[in-house]
């Protein structure tokens, strides 16, 4: 009663996870007190859902386990959530105090074990605390670069009682960050109006931040080019005259100044190194987080601020100025239309491919639905093919580069979003990860269309099994695997397509019906995708 009050007094209303010893009396008392217990099928996929609530509403999802392997199931959740900078509270029950060191039932040193992936670790002592520690737990995991936080709650200290119920303390609101140094803000403005081939990185951090309508006003007002991250797509609409994505390899490679906003220069930005960046390009950084400042190559400017408060003061800065260098324009609009070429020629190819079969599926889907996409091929050509229009509205494998967040994704997000069409779009392999929450999805009757792109196969796929099982490559899924059929036992509908035909014809049925519905699209498992300039974790020659 005392966890489900103090979590109350910060707003919760949802908590997802799995019921069972010693969690079963707390579990209980949330569903008696009014917090929706979200019952998943692997603790894993509580955890993933439980950062994914933290991304969508700038406050901690609640993700509640059992002891031992309930408890490390959750750990990829945690990992998932630190690596995205997301808030999210795992509470996790434990064994007795009284029998720590004897082998007790699941004994573990759960506090220890969390600390790696966390902000703060803390295992409760006595009821007294609890208050404390859930509003501190708050605090912790949105304040600053947002992130996890562990609390572990014995046994024995879940079954105790105190004489009086302890004082809860009040709602915790997000605390701002710090506003750019105008000196810093002057530099970096002066920096952009001297630059020949400027670009602006627009990265999820930025919708985390709400700071979606300055991102715009920045970018409508000078007419520099913009390029999303993998989850920045939405911020501003990829239909932006603005949006250079078909030309990202030009942009990155060439650009002379950058300026970060809501990025990190990780793998997913290839470290800021050449050969994909220009050698002599001067970063602008602006980030929550101190340390992510010149990690990897020196900023020219390093901005410490919160980016809701920093982009109005570049907007402010380079108020009556615009971009007007046509000769990078030229050229990123002839890059622009070469890629866009390659990716219409594989549209148009005879075979049943990953870019027919998406372009038809986003023929169905609503322009403001949620999307959430994985699986690699699935994910790369769908950045592509399937573009996004609204912040905070495409979800997919983040930084972690984490399969199986789909469906625990859709099943927060609907649960957030009850208004919102939630359309995940996944490649055969990642679908396999959380396919069993399909039941999870059915049981609380959330709507959500689920689009599988099966080419029967980890990244490439095969045409068939031999028959020596010994000789199955390690690549190979099961051909005859009826995905579709999942859905429809645990009470969905199920759809397959074996051509653009058909898929078309299934799109129709599957958005016009409701609740949990699987689309099978069985896409030539040899189809590949346009050739890349450069391998997707391209680093230079290391130097011995």
């Amino acid at each position: 009663l005392i966890v489900a009050k103090a979590l109350q007094s910060q707003g919760v209303k949802k908590c997802y996870g799995i019921m069972g010893f010693p969690i079963i009396e707390m579990a209980m008392t949330f569903h008696q007190e009014g917090i929706q217990w979200i019952a998943f099928r692997n603790e894993q996929g509580a955890a993933y859902a439980a950062g994914i609530e933290g991304y969508l509403t700038q406050r901690p999802g609640i993700c509640a386990t059992v002891s031992g392997p309930g408890f490390t199931n959750a750990l990829s959740g945690l990992a998932n959530a630190r690596d995205n900078s997301w808030p999210m509270i795992l509470i996790s029950g434990s064994s007795e105090v009284a029998q720590l060191g004897r082998d007790a039932f699941q004994e573990f040193d759960q506090a220890e074990a969390a600390r790696e992936f966390v902000k703060w670790s803390i295992r409760v002592t006595c009821l007294d605390m609890i208050p404390r520690v859930i509003e501190r737990a708050f605090r912790i995991s949105m304040s600053g670069r947002p992130g996890p936080v562990y609390i572990d709650l014995p046994a024995d200290i879940l079954r105790a009682t105190i004489p009086e119920e302890p004082a809860y303390l009040p709602y915790f609101n997000k605390l701002l960050g710090p506003m750019g140094n105008p000196e810093c803000i002057k530099e970096a403005i002066l920096l952009l109006k001297n630059a020949k081939n400027p670009l602006v990185i627009v990265g999820k951090g930025v919708a985390y931040a709400r700071a979606e309508a300055s991102v715009n006003e920045l970018i409508s007002n000078t007419g520099l080019p913009y390029l999303p991250t993998p989850m920045g797509k939405g911020i501003i609409s990829d239909s932006s005259e603005y949006c250079v994505s078909p030309a990202r390899s030009t942009v990155l490679g060439n650009a002379d100044v950058i300026l970060l906003l809501g990025a990190r220069l990780n793998w997913i930005l290839h470290f800021g190194l050449p050969p994909r960046f220009n050698p002599n390009v001067k970063f602008i950084q602006i980030n929550i987080d101190p340390h992510q400042l010149s990690n990897n190559v020196r900023d020219a400017v390093s901005i410490h601020a919160d980016l809701s408060l920093a982009i109005p003061q570049l907007v402010s800065g380079l108020s009556n100025w615009k971009f007007a260098n046509q000769e990078w324009w030229a050229k990123i609009n002839a890059s622009i239309k070469k890629n866009n070429q390659l990716s219409q020629d594989f549209t148009n190819a005879p075979e049943f491919n990953y870019y027919n079969s998406l372009n038809k599926v986003n023929e169905f889907i609503r322009k403001d639905a949620i999307l959430v996409i994985e699986g690699s091929n699935t994910m790369d050509i769908a950045r592509t093919v399937v573009p996004s229009y609204f912040p905070r509205a495409r979800l997919d494998a983040g930084s972690f580069g984490t399969m199986g967040v789909a469906i625990p994704a859709c099943i927060a997000a609907k649960a957030i979003n009850p208004d919102k069409e939630i359309v995940a779009i996944v490649g055969d392999s990642s679908f396999g990860f959380s396919a069993m929450e399909i039941e999870t999805a059915t049981r609380f009757k959330l709507d959500m269309l689920i689009v599988i792109i099966n080419n029967n196969g980890i990244a490439f796929g095969v045409d068939s099994l031999p028959e020596d099982p010994k000789e199955i490559r390690p690549n190979a899924l099961n051909p005859a695997t009826q995905y579709e059929k999942l859905a429809e036992a645990f009470g969905g509908i199920g759809y397959r397509a074996k051509n653009l035909k058909e898929l078309g014809e299934v799109m129709k049925k599957a958005t016009e019906a409701k609740g949990v519905r699987v689309v099978n699209v069985c896409i030539d498992p040899n189809a590949g995708k346009k050739p890349q300039q450069h391998f997707w974790l391209t680093m230079p020659d290391p130097k011995l």
